[in-house]
């Protein structure tokens, strides 16, 4: 659906994820997301790359659980 992180405004993976979560659902979305964070952060990678990806992917599923959000399932820890 062209969700990435480089390369990419907060605006424009908005937009993105705003059209994916019709297709995708909401949940498959958010555990894709934080499944990454885990990933990259269990990494210990401390380049500036890696922390970016990870304060970019964390805005996005708090704007994603502030305005999607509505108690459906557990939402998961990153």
């Amino acid at each position: 659906m062209g969700y990435r992180i480089t390369g990419s405004t907060r605006k424009e993976r908005w937009e993105t994820l705003k059209k994916a979560i019709p297709v995708m659902g909401l949940r498959k979305i958010v555990t894709i997301i934080s499944a990454n964070v885990r990933i990259k952060k269990k990494q210990k990678s401390s380049d500036q790359q890696s922390h970016y990806a990870i304060t970019e992917w964390e805005y996005d599923l708090s704007q994603l659980k502030e305005k999607y959000f509505h108690g459906e399932f557990k939402w998961p820890n990153t």
